[in-house]
């Protein structure tokens, strides 16, 4: 028998469960109307967020073209909200996926 959900469902299910206390401060952000690319680049980020010196450049550089250019305002807001997110992880020596108290 066929899975009824895609890749894409299962992943943005993951996906919305690591960031649930982030996703929690943007009710009008959902999982579901961000291209599966975002939400990759997002948690390889996150999950590398101790790296940032490394790689904030590119990284932010990308994210805020996406900011500046997306015709889609949930595109926008969250690919801001990850770079908050990184950058505040990052000063604060933490995994950006582990929740904060």
């Amino acid at each position: 028998t066929r899975m009824s959900k895609t890749f894409m469902d299962d992943y943005g299910s993951d996906f919305n469960s690591r960031l649930s206390t982030f996703m929690k401060r943007r009710k009008d952000v959902s999982p579901d109307n961000l291209p599966l690319s975002l939400m990759v680049l997002t948690d390889v980020a996150m999950a590398n967020s101790f790296r940032l010196g490394d790689c904030a450049d590119a990284l932010t550089t990308n994210l805020c073209d996406l900011a500046s250019n997306s015709a889609v305002k949930e595109v926008r807001l969250f690919a801001i909200d990850t770079i908050a997110l990184l950058v505040t992880s990052h000063f604060l020596g933490t995994s950006s996926t582990q929740k904060t108290k």
